[in-house]
């Protein structure tokens, strides 16, 4: 039903504006949920701990640059409360929303309040938290991104594989959940476009979402269950506002590899062998090994060797 209603949706005009509305007032609610906040923060700490472990110079001049700004921007507001001054966040059409943006702000504030903001932003400095506070109190008279430009974030909407950056100008670059939602070939050269822009050691850090998005509103399924369809019937079934593209580990492997990256960290969250076994994969996943099909989520580090 999902499927079919997203289907419909996609085909009409502002169908992301429809798709945010639909999910604000029916799907998810809205509030943003403490849940979430912290999923997404957590990943802000792992970005951060392995910049600190492989990166020679790790320090708040470091800049940063995210692909997928999506509705909530935690990741990039987490980086300046660390002392960041050069973030930029991009995404193919703008997401954000100004009570999305607000609530995120909000629970920064209230972390740091009870005292748990710290465990997640080690680093965490008082005047940034300052100015947030201030920034959050006039944000329902700025835009979205207004609000983030007071806090040193670059918002950008543009195609990821035609960046206008320098080349070798950036030290971090990240992703969280976001690369299965886009086509594989267009992967690869967006790829192709970090390693242009990307300085010798700079750090990739990524984390992808390998699991069936349907089986997050339907307990009938497995989190594998789309491995059982041919390109053809996925295509029908998807639609330009969920396109996961299904690619398993080993694609991702090996994009690293193409693009002047070498992995020095993956750290996955696998299903359970016994259900993996029990899947019916469509002839296209059957020369995958069990262990890289089961791979539900991944955390892939890598630094660029130029």
């Amino acid at each position: 039903m999902k499927a079919i209603v997203q289907k419909v949706v996609s085909h009409l005009p502002a169908a992301h504006k429809i798709n945010y509305l639909v999910h604000k007032h029916i799907t998810i609610g809205k509030e943003l949920s403490e849940d979430f906040f912290l999923d997404r923060l957590s990943h802000f700490t792992n970005h951060y701990r392995f910049l600190k472990q492989y990166h020679a110079n790790p320090g708040p001049e470091l800049n940063v640059l995210e692909l997928g700004t999506g509705w909530h921007p935690i990741v990039p507001v987490a980086f300046f409360l660390s002392g960041h001054t050069d973030i930029i966040t991009i995404d193919i059409r703008p997401q954000l929303y100004p009570e999305m943006v607000q609530q995120t702000l909000n629970w920064f504030l209230k972390l740091n309040e009870d005292g748990r903001l710290r465990k997640f932003i080690p680093e965490l400095q008082p005047d940034k938290i300052n100015k947030l506070r201030e920034v959050y109190e006039k944000a329902s008279t700025l835009t979205p991104k207004a609000t983030l430009t007071a806090l040193n974030i670059q918002t950008w909407n543009l195609d990821a594989r035609k960046l206008p950056l320098p080349d070798s100008s950036r030290d971090l670059i990240i992703s969280n959940n976001v690369l299965q939602d886009i086509p594989s070939f267009i992967l690869e050269g967006i790829f192709a476009e970090f390693q242009r822009v990307a300085k010798p050691n700079a750090l990739a850090s990524h984390f992808t979402d390998m699991s069936d998005q349907f089986s997050h509103f339907d307990p009938s399924i497995s989190n594998l269950n789309y491995l059982q369809y041919s390109d053809a019937t996925w295509n029908l079934l998807t639609n330009k506002l969920q396109a996961q593209n299904r690619e398993r580990i080993p694609f991702y492997r090996e994009l690293y590899k193409k693009t002047g990256l070498k992995q020095v960290e993956e750290v996955n969250n696998q299903a359970n062998l016994t259900d993996v076994k029990k899947v019916k994969l469509h002839p296209k996943f059957q020369g995958i090994s069990m262990e890289d099909i089961g791979v539900l989520h991944s955390h892939l580090v890598g630094i660029y060797e130029q």
